[in-house]
């Protein structure tokens, strides 16, 4: 992952050329739409990237297991209810916030699809990414052309969670044991290695996964719950694909 001119790019999405996308920083100020300065902070990024609000699909983000498909009739709305979202259309551009869990931006070069993804560890524990990338498949996308950027995230170094979630994601998923790791008495979950283990699941192939390797709670150019607490800010991952 690199930054330019406050934008968190990634490499393996980078090299497409119609393909707009990039994370917020802290320089652009806080994407919750709950902020006082939300509209001043939403603007500055968007002109950053060269993308109009008004083709600007968003979601109200639930951590749960729905990826919507946005057309022309959605762009400047927020989608009630939806933890993912997935175009077939050239200049619509999707967005997801984040502060410490997983975003992912999605896209197939082949058939020129693009989507986000929110993953959380109820979001994993849904096997939302198994659905994302299942909707990429029902319109005829091979997983093994899709690109895939892991973005910023807090990562196990900082990400403790409870001995009984512990138990119940290694009940449902017995391959997910060596992303728990036990430490001092304390249980830290890997989430971008549960995000990169779920898309090679579901055929994608590990070569065209980057994983920005950016931690939430280690930089101070982004927002983390976990760190900041009440009142945390958020930040935002968009990609969109240009018309040509």
């Amino acid at each position: 992952m690199k930054k330019q001119n406050n934008v968190l790019l990634f490499e393996n999405l980078s090299q497409f050329d119609s393909v707009i996308h990039g994370f917020s920083t802290r320089f652009f100020g806080d994407m919750r739409p709950s902020h006082h300065l939300y509209p001043q902070s939403i603007k500055k990024f968007t002109d950053a990237l060269g993308v109009s609000q008004q083709r600007l699909v968003k979601m109200d983000q639930v951590h749960g297991s729905t990826v919507f498909l946005a057309t022309d009739k959605d762009c400047g709305t927020t989608i009630p209810e939806t933890d993912g979202l997935l175009t077939e259309n050239p200049d619509i551009f999707l967005g997801v916030v984040t502060a410490d869990c997983v975003p992912l931006l999605m896209y197939d070069p082949e058939k020129k699809y693009a989507a986000v993804v929110h993953a959380g560890w109820r979001g994993l524990f849904k096997e939302i990414i198994k659905e994302g990338v299942s909707r990429f498949v029902e319109k005829g996308s091979d997983p093994k052309d899709l690109i895939v950027g892991i973005g910023p995230c807090i990562r196990s170094c900082h990400y403790d969670i409870a001995e009984a979630h512990a138990h119940q994601f290694l009940e449902k998923f017995p391959g997910w044991k060596e992303f728990i790791i036990e430490r001092e008495g304390k249980f830290f979950f890997d989430l971008p290695g549960v995000a990169r283990y779920q898309l090679e699941s579901a055929d994608v192939s590990s070569d065209n996964i980057e994983d920005g390797d950016y931690c939430t709670f280690e930089h101070e150019d982004i927002y983390s719950c976990r760190k900041e607490g009440e009142g945390f800010g958020e930040m935002m991952g968009i990609i969109g694909r240009q018309g040509k």
